[in-house]
C-alpha cells in the first residue's frame, strides 16, 4: 500500500534554496502530475523533475496540507485543491458583471441608475448613470449614503436578520426629510416588505423630490450589493411598473450570468 514516508532530512541541494526555487519546484511537480495518467510515486516523480526523492517528498508534503495533492494507494495525484482554484480562477468577476448589465438597465429605462455595496452602517456608491431626461436625478457619488432611508440601502439591510440591522444601526437615526422613517420599528416593518417582495423603495425619505425603487444582490463572500433607479418623484409611480419589469430582468440576467455564486436574496430570518 502506498503511503507518506517520514519527513526527510533537508537536502544540501535546498539549504540555500530561496522562495521562488521552492515555488518553481512545486509548480514542476504540479505540472507533472496533471500531465499524468494515475498517480505516480515518489521515485517516478523524482525522475521526471530531475530532484532528489528526498526533496520531492518534502514539496509534496507541504503541498499535501493544502490539499494540492492527493496521496493514496495508487500514488501521488493532483488533490481538490487544484479544482478549487481552477474554478476561482474562472469565476466571472462580479463588480465587471454588474456595471455591464448596470449599462443595460439604464439603456432600457433611461433614468438614474446605481450599483452601490454595503461599507458599515452606510452605502458606498460603485456606479451611477444618469438619465438623459431633462428632469433627471443626479447625487454625488463621493456621499456615504445612509441605510434606512434610500432604496438600496433597505436592499441590503433586507438580506440581513433584524437583530443584526438593530446592531448596525444602533441609535444614529436622523430625520432627513418629513417622510423619512426615522425609528426601529417602523423600518423593521418596511424591511419585512422588502423580504416579502424583493422590492425596497425610497418614497422622498433621503431628499425631497426624489424616489427610488431597488433590489439587493448577495455574493458569496463580503457585503451585499444593491441595484436601484432614482427618478423625481413627479414621475415616479407612473413609471414604477417598468421600473420593477426592468429591475426583474435585470436580476435575472445577473444570475444567468453568475449562476447560483449570487443570489437575490429577499427572505431572511428574524433571529
Amino acid at each position: 500500500m502506498f503511503t507518506l514516508p517520514a519527513t526527510s532530512p533537508p537536502d544540501p541541494r535546498d539549504r540555500h534554496a530561496g522562495g521562488i526555487q521552492v515555488i518553481a519546484r512545486a509548480a514542476a511537480i504540479l505540472r507533472t502530475l496533471s500531465e499524468a495518467d494515475g498517480g505516480m510515486s515518489y521515485g517516478e516523480l523524482a525522475m521526471h523533475v530531475d530532484l532528489p526523492r528526498s526533496t520531492v517528498q518534502r514539496i509534496v508534503q507541504a503541498l499535501l496540507a493544502e490539499k494540492l495533492v492527493a496521496v493514496d494507494a495508487g500514488g501521488i495525484s493532483v488533490g481538490v485543491g487544484i479544482a478549487r482554484l481552477a474554478a476561482a480562477s474562472s469565476r466571472p468577476d462580479l463588480q465587471a458583471a454588474l456595471r455591464a448589465h448596470l449599462h443595460a438597465l439604464h439603456r432600457r429605462v433611461d433614468e438614474t441608475v446605481d450599483l452601490s455595496q454595503l461599507s458599515g452602517a452606510h452605502l458606498r456608491f460603485i456606479e451611477q448613470l444618469v438619465s438623459t431626461q431633462e428632469l433627471r436625478v443626479a447625487q454625488s457619488r463621493e456621499t456615504m449614503f445612509p441605510l434606512y432611508c434610500t432604496a438600496n440601502g433597505k436592499a441590503a439591510l433586507a438580506t440581513m436578520s433584524d437583530r443584526a440591522i438593530a446592531r448596525l444601526l444602533g441609535d444614529a437615526w436622523y430625520a432627513y426629510t418629513p417622510l423619512t422613517i426615522a425609528t426601529l420599528p417602523a423600518l423593521l416593518v418596511e424591511i419585512a416588505e422588502v423580504r416579502r417582495t424583493g422590492f425596497a423603495y425610497d418614497r422622498q425619505e433621503h431628499s425631497d423630490g426624489v424616489c427610488a425603487i431597488g433590489i439587493s444582490v448577495v455574493p458569496p463572500e463580503g457585503p451585499p450589493y444593491a441595484m436601484s433607479i432614482a427618478v423625481p418623484q413627479a414621475r415616479f409611480e407612473r413609471v414604477l411598473p417598468e421600473l420593477k419589469v426592468a429591475l426583474l430582468a435585470c436580476r435575472a440576467d445577473v444570475l444567468a450570468t453568475l449562476g447560483t455564486r449570487v443570489v437575490h436574496r429577499a427572505s431572511m430570518g428574524k433571529t
